[in-house]
């Protein structure tokens, strides 16, 4: 019994980032400290993620095959995380910014952050979207369904004339530009 703790205490240990991410050719590789050394390890992730880790992040580190130099952290900030979860909530968060990534228990999605951006050619929604706060749309919008206003349809009653097409719309133009201020 004595060895196998012996043989966990040779493979598991706790380390800190020490140094700065430099890609490998197959793993990018971070400089960790432990027991007062200084080593190499691969920082490792779930599928799909990956993140930069900060100095004197902590780590569970492992070795590989019980060879020194397969060394392999996983970096975690329990003292950082979110404590407000409810029982069958998930969060992925950011420790240093507090920006987060909540799966509600009841199925809905929270996201916290100063700013959302969402790049792509193309967005597409399902369901009623609720505004809080301006909306402030820049270029070309094309509402296919009735628009209210204060609950009154504004459909086809709203119209802006296109000064570069609508003689109405030149006429008082050029009327503005040659009429002495009243």
């Amino acid at each position: 019994m004595h060895s196998w703790f012996n043989m966990l205490a040779r493979i598991l240990r706790f380390s800190k980032t020490s140094g700065p991410m430099v890609e490998g050719k197959s793993f990018p590789k971070q400089q960790v400290t432990y027991k007062g050394k200084l080593a190499n390890s691969v920082h490792w992730f779930g599928y799909g993620e990956h993140a930069y880790i900060p100095e004197d992040q902590l780590n569970i580190q492992m070795v590989i095959g019980a060879q020194s130099e397969n060394r392999v952290s996983l970096p975690g900030s329990p003292q950082d995380r979110p404590k407000d979860l409810e029982p069958g909530e998930k969060v992925s968060y950011h420790p240093s910014t507090g920006s987060e990534l909540r799966f509600l228990s009841n199925g809905n999605i929270r996201i916290t952050a100063p700013l959302v951006e969402i790049v792509a050619d193309d967005v597409t929604m399902s369901g009623n979207l609720a505004v809080t706060g301006d909306l402030d749309v820049t270029g070309a919008t094309a509402l296919s369904a009735t628009v209210t206003s204060n609950s009154v349809n504004i459909s086809d009653t709203h119209t802006h004339p296109n000064p570069d097409t609508d003689l109405a719309a030149q006429h008082i133009h050029s009327q503005a530009d040659t009429d002495p201020p009243a």
